[in-house]
């Protein structure tokens, strides 16, 4: 880039020319706005004061205007009481004086105060004002027709109070009140001019009387007050007269002078900035240059380039940042390129990929237009593992090249890094073996390196060689050391990977021992252990794929899905502490062994009883007696079974059973043919435990849970002991141990229940009760989804996309598959 000294805006970004700018403009700014700020403030305070001495006088001469005429009417109250009204002056008319009339004395002294009613009696006039509700108020005046009499009647003059009160010449927009010493408004114009709130004013006028201002109707406005002193003529308190003007008017003069002002100021700076532009920026161009490259270089443009034509140290100080961007740029690409095959291995844990990767990146930062990589863990034989050729080469990469294998096995002896300029360096068979693979590759094999894969005890794990084209200039120091650096970023990661496929390995293999365990322990149970893990990765995969309804935003990584799977395997591994005659208790008199073989010893020896005492009874009756003791044994071996419900009409049964038969023991002693203990159990109404049993075979998750919280799961598999401890919760809470919410429980956990569910309905080899058939199942879980037991949501995906039909034609019996299940299991598997 050519920077040329063009008149533009790029100096502004310079930092020194925008300083320089600055000291220019605040030389002009500084001495004209502070003449301007003085100005303005003179020309402004002289406003106010000219404005202060005319309101000042206006209120004087309208406070003088109202005494002036309450005299006038005074003298016409006087002249009309002497009987004289031809005399009377002739500025006060009869519409002025609103109303004489005379009073007695007694009713106008309850008027007046008691300096009023002797300023009365001394023959004076008293001014007596009354305020109403709004302005303007009621004036009167009073004066005794004969003050030496005892009781003297009183004239009264009641004066219009626009007559006394409204100035001769108002200018337009003054505001003009009158107030009582109370504050109360005698009369204001206009109407509402004195109904604002009055703010003092710091200045004081030169009558003493402090001007103030106020919001008013105009907005702000400047006012002064006059006083009026009737106190010593008609024995009145004082009145103030008001008149204020708005600011706006006040100060309408420096309107101008604020219009005029900017354009000349903006005039002022615009030819200022103008001259300054000018001479700066022919010095900062450079300056500017040098800054938008550099910050380009710091954006990763590393093709960031100045050309300063200045014939000054400029120009030297362009070259030299050309030189260092040249250098940062190499330095840098080598920086990244290593950076991201590190950060590229370290987190790829696919071996194969991991491979590619540090073919495809070694090239790219070497420069090369081939690689290959050779193994040899865990001490087995070194081969060819991954070769890789650059885009224009006479084959892809993904040919399948066989490089032998002792092009790599000096290096990998000697775990030494070796590097060549060309084949002719190289000893006979190797070269021989390049030259076999040239055809292969599409071009002549030239400068190569050879680098060995150490692992921390600096043995040798494999080779990585980087070979350019015959007509390419050899491998230099530096690029070696990259290509060491990058093998032993390989080497880590592929030890790391190998170790993560081992301790998977490790982990995977003590998961299905745990398995076995519980299948040597209970063998349905460790086939459980294996169906659930099934079925549940069959849910999950069609819940991942849901396009619509509640679960079409669902979806698990792989690193979840594997932490799920390992749940579906461990679910039930706390069932290792549960007692087998319990878990796998067939009927309800089981423990150690089935006791209705005692019971029916018992009822054996009752019918042995019976037919010894037959002397007693006739045949007919020992016959209805052996029958009904048969029927009786043959109901209680039914009732061992463990039916799917018992009435309580079968209930009492038993009970009755227990207490109509008794049988003496070898003591002599007569017990009864059913302990309490067995009553309680053949009293079971559904299954074959009884509460104390089932409460020990819930404990088994507890158990789960608390086996598998004491492993140190990784992160990615934190969440196994919620899961697997999740699988009898139920989405309506009624579930156990914790009776967990549907919010509550992770949707991995709802489906490693429904799972469950439906692997235990169609189960065929538990000892307790026979698979049931798919129409039997499905009815079951439609009441279970029904009663809030498993998620609606994944049962109705459950069902919608025949989940359960792979599953059913590998684990479930073909006499189980009834209705129209046995013709979707049969288009399928193709055998319809």
């Amino acid at each position: 880039m050519r920077e040329r000294l063009r008149i533009d805006g790029r100096a502004l970004r310079s930092q020194v020319a925008r300083r320089l700018y600055a000291v220019f403009l605040v030389c002009a700014i500084v001495p004209m706005g502070s003449f301007a700020g003085f100005a303005f403030w003179q020309v402004r305070a002289q406003l106010e004061d000219d404005a202060r001495d005319r309101l000042h006088h206006a209120s004087k001469a309208a406070g003088m205007s109202i005494f002036e005429r309450l005299m006038l009417a005074e003298e016409h109250m006087r002249l009309h009481a002497l009987g004289d009204e031809a005399a009377a002056p002739r500025a006060v008319s009869d519409e002025q004086i609103v109303e004489l009339s005379e009073l007695p004395w007694q009713r106008v002294v309850a008027l007046l105060d008691d300096a009023q009613r002797t300023v009365l009696g001394s023959g004076r006039t008293v001014l007596r004002v009354s305020v109403g509700e709004a302005p303007p108020a009621r004036i009167q005046l009073f004066r005794a027709l004969d003050p030496g009499a005892p009781a003297p009647r009183v004239r009264v003059a009641e004066v219009e109070p626009r007559f006394v009160f409204e100035p001769r010449r108002p200018l337009p927009g003054d505001q003009y009140w009158v107030e009582d010493a109370e504050g109360r408004v005698l009369f204001e114009m206009p109407e509402g001019a004195a109904r604002h709130g009055r703010k003092m004013a710091v200045r004081g006028g030169g009558s003493g009387f402090e001007p103030f201002e106020r919001d008013g109707a105009n907005g702000r406005e400047f006012g002064v007050p006059w006083s009026l002193f009737l106190r010593a003529r008609y024995a009145a308190p004082a009145w103030t007269v008001s008149f204020s003007r708005p600011m706006a008017e006040v100060h309408r003069p420096l309107r101008r002078f604020e219009a005029v002002f900017p354009l000349v100021a903006i005039a002022t700076l615009a030819s200022v900035a103008l001259l300054a532009m000018t001479q700066v920026r022919r010095s900062f161009v450079p300056i500017d240059a040098l800054t938008d490259a550099t910050r380009r270089l710091a954006r990763g443009d590393l093709d960031a380039r100045v050309e300063i034509d200045t014939g000054d140290e400029f120009a030297q100080l362009g070259r030299a940042f050309n030189g260092m961007t040249d250098e940062i740029g190499r330095q840098i690409r080598i920086l990244k390129a290593v950076n991201g095959v590190g950060r590229a291995l370290s987190e790829e844990l696919e071996t194969d990929a991991l491979l590619d990767i540090v073919l495809r990146e070694a090239m790219r930062a070497t420069g090369s237009r081939g690689a290959a990589l050779f193994l040899g863990l865990d001490r087995a034989p070194l081969a060819l593992a991954r070769m890789s050729l650059a885009a224009g080469a006479g084959a892809s990469a993904e040919s399948a090249i066989e490089l032998p294998v002792l092009v790599a096995e000096r290096c990998f002896a000697r775990s030494l890094t070796r590097s060549h300029g060309g084949l002719a360096e190289l000893p006979s068979e190797e070269r021989e073996a390049w030259q076999a693979v040239e055809p292969e590759i599409g071009f002549g094999v030239g400068p190569q390196v050879a680098v060995p894969l150490r692992d921390n005890r600096g043995d040798s794990l494999g080779v990585l060689i980087l070979f350019r084209d015959v007509d390419a200039e050899g491998y230099s120091g530096e690029s070696c050391s990259l290509a060491e650096s990058l093998a032993s970023q390989a080497a880590t990661a592929l030890i790391k990977n190998h170790m993560v496929d081992g301790f998977r390995a490790l982990f995977e293999g003590v998961v299905g021992l745990t398995v076995r365990a519980i299948d040597e322990k209970s063998s349905y149970t460790g086939d459980h252990c294996r169906k659930v893990p099934i079925l549940t990765e069959m849910i999950t995969e069609a819940a991942c794929k849901a396009d619509r309804g509640p679960l079409k935003d669902f979806d698990l990584d792989a690193d979840e899905r594997y932490e799920l799977h390992i749940a579906a395997l461990l679910h039930d591994c706390g069932k290792v502490a549960t007692p087998v005659h319990v878990m796998d208790k067939a009927t309800k008199l089981e423990t150690i062994c089935d006791r209705i073989e005692l019971v029916d010893t018992r009822f054996e020896i009752i019918r042995r009883d019976i037919e010894a005492a037959a002397q007693g009874l006739s045949e007919a009756e020992m016959t209805r007696a052996l029958a009904r003791l048969e029927e009786d044994r043959a109901f209680v071996r039914s009732c061992n079974q463990g039916s799917e419900g018992m009435t309580d009409e079968e209930v009492g049964r038993v009970r009755a059973i227990a207490d109509a038969y008794s049988y003496a023991s070898t003591s002599g002693e007569r017990r009864q043919v059913l302990s309490e203990d067995e009553v309680r159990n053949l009293s079971i109404r559904r299954g074959t435990l009884n509460p104390q049993e089932r409460a020990i075979i819930e404990q088994h998750v507890v158990t789960t849970m608390e086996l598998l919280s004491e492993l140190r799961f990784p992160g990615s598999l934190a969440a196994v002991p919620e899961i697997a401890g999740s699988h009898h919760e139920r989405v309506d809470g009624s579930g156990y141990p914790r009776s967990l919410t549907r919010d509550q429980i992770t949707m991995q956990g709802r489906i490693l229940g429904l799972a469950d569910v439906f692997e235990a309905l169609t189960a065929r080899d538990r000892p307790y009760k026979p698979g049931r058939t798919l129409s039997e199942t499905f009815r079951i879980l439609d009441s279970m989804c029904a009663e809030g037991a498993i998620d609606p949501d994944l049962y109705e995906l459950f069902k919608r996309e025949k989940v359960y039909l792979p599953y059913v034609a590998a684990n479930v019996d073909p006499g189980q598959v009834d209705g129209v299940y046995w013709e979707e299991l049969e288009l399928f598997t193709g055998s319809g």
